[in-house]
């Protein structure tokens, strides 16, 4: 499937449990992208959770 520049519009989800927060993507991202997840959840465990609400394909940071 080929989508070029276009954006595309997607829905995540964010779920506390605890001291754990799930961040639900609707794809594959790339480990900067995860690793930015678990940055901005400090001080709780912050973790990514790929192919959740449909999927998009692969998410590349801004840029990349």
């Amino acid at each position: 499937m080929e989508r070029g520049d276009a954006p595309v519009e997607a829905e995540i989800q964010v779920v506390r449990l605890g001291d754990v927060i799930l961040a639900g993507v609707p794809g594959e991202i790339f480990s900067h992208i995860g690793k930015r997840i678990k940055d901005i959840a400090r001080p709780l465990i912050g973790m990514p959770v790929g192919y959740s609400n449909g999927y998009i394909g692969y998410i590349a940071p801004y840029g990349a």
